[in-house]
Formats: structure tokens, sequence, C-alpha cells
């Protein structure tokens, strides 16, 4: 096999997983980093809770959450965010804590979590929505990125002109 032939057939895969990424859930797209904290501080992550990010990306919401004590597990199914998250994840002082899943978050259970952390486009709130209301328990914190759940009461929000919308609800 040629070089030509390796390096198109590893463009077709990352390009194959971006896209299935994209229609899954959302197009990756990174959080702002005060946005990351300002979800974290939102939703009082404390030591030992189990944290939860539906999309992980670069990692960065974990990296914070891990900071406060946290244990915390992506999901994440593009190629070259998981690649990264996970070497990023490795010079990490609280790697053990954090865990990064190249898998499907539909396919998994949620249901330990005491936060969840999701940017996801609104076509897809109907099912995330259900599932969630199966799966989580009582007190779990969910944490949106950008647009509300309209069928729920958020807790807590931060929506403000020039910044993007974070909604914290409650099971």
């Amino acid at each position: 096999m040629s070089l030509e032939t390796i390096a198109l057939f590893i463009f077709v895969v990352l390009i194959f997983t971006a896209t299935y990424a994209g229609f899954s859930g959302a197009p990756w797209m990174p959080t702002n980093g005060r946005d990351i904290k300002e979800a974290v501080k939102m939703s009082k992550v404390k030591k030992g809770q189990k944290v939860y990010d539906l999309g992980s990306g670069d990692g960065r919401l974990l990296f914070e959450a891990a900071k406060k004590g946290a244990v915390v597990k992506g999901f994440e199914i593009s190629l070259i965010p998981y690649i990264f998250s996970s070497i990023k994840r490795l010079f990490q002082k609280e790697k053990e804590n954090i865990k990064i899943s190249y898998k499907n978050f539909w396919k998994a259970n949620l249901g330990d979590a005491d936060i969840i952390y999701f940017f996801l486009m609104p076509a897809n709130y109907s099912k995330i929505r259900k599932k969630m209301e199966k799966e989580l328990k009582k007190g779990t914190k969910v944490v949106v990125y950008v647009w509300p759940i309209k069928e729920w009461e958020p807790v807590s929000k931060r929506v403000e002109k020039g910044k993007e919308n974070i909604f914290m609800y409650e099971m």
C-alpha cells in the first residue's frame, strides 16, 4: 500500500468521524474558556462528584471539573478531538480522575452521573431529554450550553448579551 493510499484512508476516517459526530449530536465547537469556568462554577462541582461531558471535545471542561476534585468522564466520537484530549489527559495532575471514552454517549448509561454537561444541536433535544429523564437520578444537575431545554425550567442560567447562554437544570 502506498503512502498516498494510507494518507487518504486516514483522511477519510477523520472526516467520517467528524461528520458522524456532527450528525449524531453537534459539530465540534470548542466551548469558550471563561464559559467552561462559569459552567463548573454554576454547577458547584464538589470533590468526588461524577461529572460527564457528552461530546467532550478537547477535554477542557473535564480538566476544569477534575481540578475541583470531581471524577470526570468524557464521551467523544470524533477522532481528532478524542486523540487530542487523550494526550492532554496524560499531562493533567488529576489524570487518575479523568476518563475519556471513544464512545457514542447515546449508547452509554448516564445513571450514575451527578452532573451532566453538553452542547448539542436543538434538533437532538427531544431525544436527549427522554434519555436523561429515563436514566438520571433525582438531583442530577444538567448543564446545557447555548440553547435551553424548552420543556424544563432551569434552576439557574446565564443569559447575557455578548456571551453564550448557559442553563442549569436539576432532575
